[in-house]
């Protein structure tokens, strides 16, 4: 009985991540600045739908198609604090500074395996800009490579002031234990473990040492 228990506790979070997501959304930041996103888990056992404008932001989310008490909030109550653009360039240049050639190509194949995982279907087209013509630059390259046109995500680079002047829908379907496997698999290829195993092993020897001290 108790091997039976823990094979339940093991097996059940491996069948809920089995269970696809459906995700669709659409975008509007030329006319009115609108966004929209519908989220459905276990074929609509789950529900969610978020809407925000410049004026509200409204989500609903509910279970068994019983809806739940959900925030309906205007623009004043909904204000993010603003970054400049001077900072957000920054920790863009730096960003793009630490990824190294060896951590770029396994980053591309990590991002080209999820996105075939994810059974796009879109059409988005629009021009963006960091501010930072390096960073953006840098996102122009990554889009190309990755061939976002062939699933109808249309997005150019634009080297001015930071902008972003998207329109338009995309769904996908994503498993999310496929998703896992496929991060799991990057953040263990040796150049990305380099970068975080040491860090982790250093963090885990000074909580030895500080509680050999105390101990003593």
């Amino acid at each position: 009985m108790a091997l039976l228990l823990v094979l339940g506790f093991v097996l059940l979070p491996l069948v809920l991540l089995c269970i696809p997501l459906h995700v669709h959304g659409s975008v509007d930041t030329v006319a009115d600045n609108s966004s929209s996103l519908h989220l459905t888990w276990a074929w609509g056992f789950l529900r969610l739908h978020v809407r925000k404008t410049d004026q509200i932001y409204d989500s609903r989310f509910s279970v068994c198609g019983l809806r739940l008490a959900s925030p309906h909030m205007t623009r004043s109550e909904h204000t993010k604090p603003e970054t400049t653009t001077k900072r957000r360039q920054g920790s863009l240049s730096d960003f793009v500074g630490l990824l190294k050639h060896d951590i770029l190509v396994r980053l591309k194949t990590l991002i080209l395996r999820v996105l075939r995982s994810l059974r796009i279907r879109a059409d988005v087209s629009g021009t963006y800009s960091t501010g930072d013509p390096a960073a953006t630059g840098a996102i122009a390259g990554l889009l190309a490579v990755l061939g976002l046109w062939r699933v109808g995500i249309r997005i150019r680079p634009d080297f001015g002031d930071a902008a972003l002047r998207v329109r338009g829908w995309l769904s996908a379907r994503i498993v999310p234990i496929a998703i896992l496997c496929h991060v799991l698999r990057f953040m263990l290829e040796r150049p990305v473990r380099a970068i975080w195993l040491p860090k982790l092993l250093a963090r885990k020897s000074k909580k030895r040492e500080v509680l050999r001290s105390e101990s003593v």
